[in-house]
């Protein structure tokens, strides 16, 4: 004899309070025991406890004939069950696509195929850059402008200053010691010193000219091969 018709011949005989402590036992183990709710409120203690079991009833099976012969019976309002997701059979859910990462450092391990073959080694051109953007040898052979020398250029000035004051001094002296003289002497010395300070002036002048010319010598001016005569 199964537990639920030992409750029921215990129902028959009139011991409700047995029943009920074995129909609890019952629903302790499974709850959703439709038989089990209503036999319970056929041994309900009071009559909230007749509602709770006829609704939980109703609950498992909502067209429990049991169920509803006892509710109309004892006035009990039926309280619409909720749909669950468990009452619905599930539906085949779409199959979705992995997705694929981006993979913007591709390796070995990630594409293991090889897509293209791989490349012979191309052989190498090698460039000479000198050869290809060297100047022509005549452009190359212009030789440079000696630098100046300030110590040089000081050393003319002051040797022309020199020579100046001493030729002014020369004058003067001249002029001081001929100042007794007749007049037509005086003329005559004033001519060699004029003579004189011009021949000192165009030797001045020449070796400053040839000073210039050691300091700063002209740039050499080359032909080119291409126009050079054989």
């Amino acid at each position: 004899m199964s537990d639920l018709q030992q409750v029921v011949a215990l129902i028959k005989a009139g011991e409700k309070v047995q029943a009920r402590k074995q129909l609890l036992a019952i629903l302790a183990e499974d709850r959703n025991n439709e038989k089990a709710w209503v036999y319970m409120a056929l041994c309900a203690a009071n009559r909230e406890e007749l509602v709770a079991s006829v609704r939980h009833a109703l609950r498992v099976n909502p067209q429990s004939a049991a169920a509803l012969k006892l509710a109309d019976q004892h006035h009990i309002a039926i309280v619409p069950a909720k749909s669950t997701p468990a009452a619905h059979k599930p539906s085949a859910s779409p199959k979705i696509e992995p997705e694929v990462a981006d993979d913007p450092y591709p390796t070995q391990e990630a594409h293991p195929t090889q897509l293209l073959p791989p490349r012979k080694p191309s052989t190498k051109v090698r460039v000479d850059v000198k050869s290809e953007f060297a100047m022509p040898d005549w452009a190359g052979d212009t030789p440079k402008p000696p630098k100046k020398s300030k110590g040089r250029g000081k050393i003319v000035v002051l040797g022309l200053l020199g020579l100046v004051v001493v030729a002014v001094g020369l004058a003067a002296i001249v002029m001081l010691t001929s100042g007794d003289a007749p007049l037509g002497a005086n003329a005559q010395t004033a001519t060699s010193i004029s003579g004189t300070n011009a021949v000192i002036m165009d030797s001045q002048q020449q070796l400053a000219t040839n000073i210039a010319l050691t300091l700063n010598p002209p740039t050499p001016t080359r032909i080119p091969r291409e126009n050079a005569q054989p």
